[in-house]
């Protein structure tokens, strides 16, 4: 009798609890998976942007509306990178709680690139802790000098009224690429959460304890992988990985697009091929859906046929799409978009 009981008091509590628990949406996959981390045993996070769709223009099904609109809490970058979700949360999701995690408190922020050349960036910090300003100087001149180029070149389309497909904030929009950031969000959402489910909250701060120590661990990993290519120039299609380029000490010399759904102006192309031409950079990093008649265009016809074999191509996802979604994936999509880079350098 008194074990029935205590099972049947056991079941109730645990059916209070899990009545209780928030509503959670996420934006995209990577968010979804830390707040999966931090939720772990608790709830499962809700995901809005399913992995293959676009994030920057979302025409809601029923079903998603009907997230938003059962949503206690909604957790998402924020309008920087999906501003056609903006409405939605604002509409759908006005009694919810809005965590935007590109303006939490201490989030490392890199200011959007919108020149098609960033320059030798690891040569340059050489010199300058060898007290060489004279040759930082001309560098800052010559990135200065294709920042002006690309801003008076009427055919780039980046410069239209939107100015580029993310919304028009100053900051890269890319923030989760960053390990340092994802330890901060996850210690974040914990907090949120917790105000919002207090019985939980204990488990919600462990739980982001937990999760902190794999993205480091993956982090270390990563880090692991890229340290004998750190001086290797490589290129990319969009200008996705800033953050990830800065945590690895990766050397990105330039993008053909800074942004995923705008195409390059004649122009950009042409300050690509001749900077490329010069730097040779031995890797280029290539999204699903991405143009390879542009890479072609900026000097590199022949390479994704190359009688080697070998593509001297990284194709990667910051979306995570092509990994398992879950809490796994984004430890996951630090260690693969590490992995993958580092093979495409390889000989």
């Amino acid at each position: 009798m008194i074990l029935r009981t205590t099972s049947l008091a056991l079941l109730l509590s645990t059916s209070a609890a899990l009545a209780e628990v928030p509503k959670v949406v996420t934006d995209i996959p990577p968010i979804q998976s830390l707040v999966a981390m931090v939720m772990d045993q608790i709830g499962t996070p809700d995901l809005l942007i399913e992995p293959g769709a676009s994030a920057h223009d979302l025409a809601l099904k029923p079903s998603q509306a009907q997230m938003l609109s059962d949503a206690d809490i909604v957790i998402w970058v924020g309008p920087e990178l999906n501003p056609a979700v903006e409405g939605h949360v604002e509409s759908l999701a006005s009694k919810a709680v809005h965590l935007e995690l590109m303006n939490a408190e201490g989030a490392h922020l890199l200011p959007y690139r919108d020149e098609a050349f960033f320059g030798d960036h690891h040569d340059a910090e050489d010199h300058e802790d060898h007290g060489d300003e004279d040759h930082d100087e001309d560098h800052k001149d010559h990135d200065d000098d294709h920042e002006k180029h690309d801003e008076h070149d009427e055919d780039h389309e980046e410069h239209s009224d939107d100015h580029h497909a993310h919304g028009d904030g100053e900051f890269d929009p890319h923030l989760w690429m960053s390990p340092e950031n994802a330890v901060l969000w996850v210690n974040v959402i914990a907090q949120e959460l917790a105000k919002i489910d207090q019985d939980n909250q204990d488990k919600y701060f462990y739980n982001a304890t937990l999760a902190a120590e794999k993205i480091k661990a993956a982090q270390e990993q990563a880090q692991a992988i890229l340290e004998p290519i750190h001086d290797v120039p490589l290129a990319a299609y969009h200008d996705a990985y800033q953050y990830f380029e800065d945590a690895f000490g990766l050397n990105v010399i330039g993008a053909i697009s800074d942004s995923d759904a705008v195409q390059p102006g004649a122009k950009r192309i042409e300050t690509l091929r001749s900077e490329f031409e010069q730097l040779q950079p031995k890797c280029f990093l290539m999204e699903p859906g991405a143009n390879a008649r542009l890479i072609m265009s900026v000097g590199w016809a022949g390479l994704l046929d190359s009688d080697s074999g070998k593509e001297p191509i990284a194709r990667l996802d910051p979306l995570g799409g092509h990994l398992e979604q879950g809490a796994a994936l984004y430890t996951s999509l630090i260690e693969d978009t590490a992995q993958r880079i580092a093979d495409c350098v390889a000989d």
